[in-house]
């Protein structure tokens, strides 16, 4: 069965999958909060789920590598699919032929948010998948309002510029209010990926924080601020770069290709990433 073969039967409701979600959590009593909202959007047949920008589009299969131990699966954006590289360049060719003893599948989607990566994870993984480990790469909490946009995000660009601009039009306590709220609902979104999804997985978070930078698809430093005293309380999760890491990878490595990592960032990240799964062996 193709991915977009199972979209008709779809739940009306929310319901809980095992530990997958088209769900709802329950906040308090009598409270319920959508984790993922049910948009056929997040599942667009624009183009195959895995595609990036980059002409050499990726079937979905090709990401997927579930069998055998040990497992590590990539959660992210359009930084970690690859956009603008070719596949070979990509970060995850570069982590299979340097750790050709391990499985890497990856959920990471062009404009993807939580939700996304949410969603994608409870349709195309197998509902027993347990990976050791999880690179997570968290975006912006703007990005979840994406899947609710009139147009696909990937049909066109402004599903996902509209609410980027939208934000900046109001006015600045407004825009705070909103933000914050959006950044308290991808934090619990985090926090049941880390805690219930994965429950047993180590995690390498890596933080692609704007700050120093002109690049405004990175977190906003409130947003890493928040994600990082967020997680850090739970002992499975180790940052990959802290910030002066990062300020090098911006500016020793610069500059972006297309607002994505060049090729010789991917290169480094996917040595880092190597080296770190060695140490949590």
């Amino acid at each position: 069965m193709q991915p977009f073969d199972a979209l008709s039967g779809l739940p009306d409701l929310p319901v809980l999958t095992g530990r997958r979600y088209w769900p709802t959590v329950e906040l308090w009593r009598d409270v319920e909060w959508t984790l993922v909202p049910r948009s056929r959007q997040i599942f667009t047949t624009h183009r195959n789920w895995a595609d990036t920008d980059s002409t050499e589009a990726e079937d979905g299969q090709e990401r997927l590598d579930c069998a055998g131990r040990p497992q590590v699966l990539l959660i992210g954006c359009s930084y970690l699919a690859g956009d603008y590289l070719p596949k070979r360049r990509r970060l995850l060719a570069r982590m299979r032929e340097q750790n050709p003893e391990v499985h890497f599948t990856s959920v990471a989607t062009s404009g993807a948010g939580l939700v996304t990566n949410l969603a994608h994870i409870t349709r195309f993984l197998p509902a027993d998948y347990a990976p050791d480990v999880v690179v997570l790469a968290p975006t912006q909490a703007l990005r979840q309002l994406i899947p609710q946009s009139p147009r696909p995000y990937n049909q066109s660009p402004y599903g996902l510029w509209q609410n980027f601009y939208w934000l900046r039009a109001l006015s600045t306590r407004r825009a705070q209010r909103v933000l914050q709220d959006l950044i308290d609902q991808d934090l619990l979104r985090l926090e049941y990926l880390v805690t219930t999804i994965f429950a047993n997985a180590r995690f390498l978070l890596i933080l692609f924080d704007a700050s120093g930078t002109e690049e405004v698809s990175l977190l906003r430093p409130m947003e890493r601020e928040a994600i990082e005293g967020r997680l850090q309380r739970c002992e499975r999760v180790h940052m990959l770069m802290d910030r002066t890491d990062l300020r090098a990878f911006y500016r020793s490595m610069g500059p972006f290709q297309g607002n994505h990592p060049n090729a010789d960032q991917i290169e480094f990240l996917s040595r880092r990433i190597t080296t770190r799964l060695a140490e949590l062996r």
